[in-house]
């Protein structure tokens, strides 16, 4: 019972915050809106159907509107603490576009803060892009750490490498082809989709940011469960992007089945603006929730 007055207290808090826009709960509050105007218009009273159907829809679209500035609100508070934070820790990185379908500045803004408390040794990131400068300038600065980033377009890499900081070889920015690749769901059954070609057994990772491939195919970044908790070090954060999306939620699920099956014990938390991130780490990168 007291899980239930939990659960119901935080998504109670998550829909006046916003963060259940495009969730079920908001699809079933819609439908609970219409259904009760249409009651009312076809068995009750016509003219106060129509006013209970109206008035619940402005309702909606008024409370969409406050959730849609309220997302940008904050990607403008974490896009004003970005900039500040890379002017205070000299960190130069060229050519940051954090707009359009780009890492987003709370994407950014949590991985600095990842990247400046956890100190991080091996990085992983799949897919290139705006986090692959702010990784490269991290590992400049930080001759112990190393970055692996897997991207499948070569086009896109030889308009990015120009940008990247000089790393002195520690850096990998990898072309790597997407192949057919079959992965098992915890309930057994598979799913395939393209994933990279590239074999990653045998390396461990503190940091592990799942941003690729692209979402052409249903479950297309699934593909990193198959070495997951293996690729893991003992003390480890993994951020998933567009985990507002059904495919990255199922992702986030498959991952904590199998932290859960190896016996990882770990803490879940999300961060959200316009984009949403979810964030798997050990207990002892929990204190990132409240940063």
């Amino acid at each position: 019972m007291f899980k239930f007055r939990r659960r119901f207290y935080y998504s109670l808090r998550d829909l006046i915050t916003g963060e259940f826009v495009g969730s079920p709960l908001l699809l079933v509050a819609a439908c609970l809106i219409g259904a009760s105007g249409l009651a009312g218009i076809f068995i009750f009273n016509f003219t106060l159907g129509w006013i209970t159907l109206v008035s619940g829809l402005l309702f909606l679209f008024f409370y969409l509107g406050v959730v849609s500035v309220h997302r940008s609100l904050r990607e403008n508070r974490a896009l004003i603490s970005l900039h500040e934070i890379l002017r205070s820790e000299d960190y130069e990185v060229r050519q940051l576009f954090p707009d359009g379908s780009a890492a987003s500045p709370t994407l950014l803004l949590l991985l600095m803060k990842t990247l400046l408390l956890t100190r991080p040794r091996r990085i992983l990131e799949l897919g290139a892009g705006q986090s692959t400068k702010i990784f490269s300038r991290y590992v400049q600065g930080n001759p112990e750490s190393a970055l692996l980033t897997l991207e499948h377009s070569q086009d896109w890499i030889s308009i990015l490498s120009p940008t990247l900081s000089e790393c002195s070889g520690r850096h990998t920015l990898r072309h790597s082809k997407l192949v057919p690749t079959t992965v098992t769901l915890s309930r057994g059954s598979t799913q395939t989709a393209p994933w990279y070609e590239t074999e990653l057994l045998g390396d461990k990772f503190d940091l592990v940011l799942i941003d690729g491939p692209p979402r052409d195919t249903p479950f297309a970044r699934g593909g990193i469960i198959r070495y997951l908790p293996e690729a893991l070090s003992s003390s480890f954060v993994i951020v998933i992007d567009d985990a507002e999306l059904r495919d990255e939620l199922l992702l986030v699920k498959e991952i904590e089945a199998r932290l859960q099956k190896a016996g990882r014990s770990y803490r879940k938390f999300t961060k959200s603006g316009l984009k949403r991130q979810i964030i798997l780490c050990s207990e002892d990168r929990a204190f990132l929730k409240t940063v």
